[in-house]
């Protein structure tokens, strides 16, 4: 038989009949020989394509997957990079708390050009879809009763270390 003359040459064959561009030229010359030929061909082929086929698919998707994963983690960690560099240009200090009000909101967005193209106001749309609430003053323990502690330095680079995106992505 032509196609396999040697070992290396049968593998390569074999591998080239998974596409199934040499399907009709491989398979006559074995079935010339001898018609159970066509059992091996039937047999590596449904093998291949619901086997090999599969496996080379699943190892593509979840690549894929874990690819597109650590897309959305860095556009997440941007996008919240970007909202706390803002929140610290125009925070203001009610008691011991960062807020922004209202009136410096509404503020921001008189700033704002009045002629924004739609295209602008999606994105706008996209980076302010976060969850928006009114503060209310439910201050904990060690801030009511202990400020000099909470306040201190030791207890702000705690806290900055707590609220890192990347422990928080490490908890969940």
């Amino acid at each position: 038989m032509p196609y396999f003359s040697s070992y290396w040459n049968s593998v390569f064959e074999l591998y080239v009949l998974i596409t199934t561009s040499n399907n009709p030229d491989i398979m006559m010359p074995a079935f010339d020989l001898s018609s159970w030929y066509v059992l091996f061909f039937m047999v590596f082929i449904t093998l291949c394509f619901f086997i090999y086929m599969n496996i080379i698919l699943a190892v593509i998707y979840n690549n894929y997957r874990k690819h597109l994963k650590n897309e959305v983690k860095k556009s997440i960690v941007s996008k919240r990079s970007q909202l706390s560099k803002a929140f610290d240009m125009v925070y203001t200090y009610r008691g011991m708390r960062k807020v922004v009000t209202k009136k410096i909101f509404y503020e921001l967005m008189e700033a704002l050009p009045t002629k924004r193209r739609r295209r602008d106001f999606l994105k706008l749309a996209d980076l302010l879809n976060v969850e928006v609430m009114e503060v209310t003053h439910n201050n904990s323990f060690c801030v009511k009763n202990f400020p000099f502690i909470y306040n201190s330095k030791y207890s702000v680079h705690i806290q900055k270390a707590v609220k890192n995106i990347f422990v928080i992505f490490l908890i969940y």
